[in-house]
């Protein structure tokens, strides 16, 4: 049975601190930066407050914010920070959901644009075709290094 996805609140924390560093853990960020569990709490406790972070309440979630896009500040964009669903619930309907929940949420909020985002490292071309059949196409690509 499908867990119902709704908003997450400060109840789903324990939780979602699990989720975020299995993220961090899978990402390659951890040869960036060290994970902080007090600094992803109140990120967290944000993006719960903003109306911003979906989730299933024990296997997955999708953390976004919204913005005046820069090009034209009348245009509000909704901006992926993660997505993660565990190891052994992918491939569920969970975290299509989870997606389809964050779009009906920023289009309510105004945003005209929503931006997503996939990790090299972590199933990242299984993730790339799930954007483009959702109707999503490539406009950027990230690069990062330690300074």
């Amino acid at each position: 049975m499908d867990k119902l996805i709704r908003l997450a609140t400060l109840e789903d924390m324990p939780q979602l601190l699990r989720m975020g560093e299995s993220f961090y853990l899978e990402s390659g960020y951890q040869d960036m930066i060290e994970f902080n569990q007090p600094d992803v709490r109140d990120m967290l406790e944000q993006l719960i407050n903003m109306g911003t972070l979906v989730t299933n309440g024990d296997s997955a979630m999708l953390g976004f914010v919204i913005f005046p896009m820069f090009l034209n500040k009348k245009s509000l964009m909704a901006q992926e920070l993660f997505w993660w669903v565990d190891k052994g619930k992918r491939g569920s309907s969970d975290g299509i959901k989870l997606l389809n929940r964050a779009e009906e949420i920023a289009k309510q909020s105004g945003a005209s644009i929503m931006n997503m985002l996939s990790l090299n490292d972590s199933g990242g071309d299984k993730v790339n075709a799930l954007y483009e059949r959702k109707g999503y196409t490539r406009k950027e690509q990230s690069y990062m290094r330690v300074l």
